[in-house]
């Protein structure tokens, strides 16, 4: 009985390891949420030099996809995928007086954090070994 449970809590502690299949759905969301995020940045923030990072990021996830890949090329793709902002401690996103005349993100800032923040998330998790 006492074998059980410790055999149970251990279990719990160990981490899962992600598989090759996991590691494709993850590629393969990237791949979709990059997508997104281009085609966002290519109608509302025509800025050549940003958007050839993100077709780069995207060739060389197709890359892994149709390649194979190891740890270190996961990582290398998660860290060529920058964040528009440099955000640290005491960063504040862009505000703007509204017409009510308060503060608040504008709508530009809102819609492009709808399509950022997936792929960086997508992104990080590529570094990830597993999960618990």
């Amino acid at each position: 009985m006492r074998a059980s449970h410790l055999n149970k809590a251990l279990g719990e502690l160990m981490e899962y390891h992600y598989t090759n299949n996991d590691r494709l759905m993850q590629l393969n969301d990237l791949k979709g949420r990059l997508t997104l995020l281009i085609a966002h940045l290519q109608l509302n923030h025509n800025d050549a030099k940003i958007i050839s990072i993100y077709k780069r990021a995207l060739f060389d996830v197709d890359e892994l996809i149709c390649n194979g890949f190891n740890q270190n090329q996961l990582s290398n793709v998660s860290d060529s995928i920058p964040d528009l902002f440099n955000r640290h401690k005491d960063w504040v996103p862009p505000l703007e007086v509204g017409s009510d005349g308060k503060l608040s993100e504008p709508q530009w800032f809102l819609a492009l954090e709808n399509y950022l923040q997936p792929v960086l998330k997508s992104a990080r998790k590529l570094k990830d070994l597993g999960a618990r």
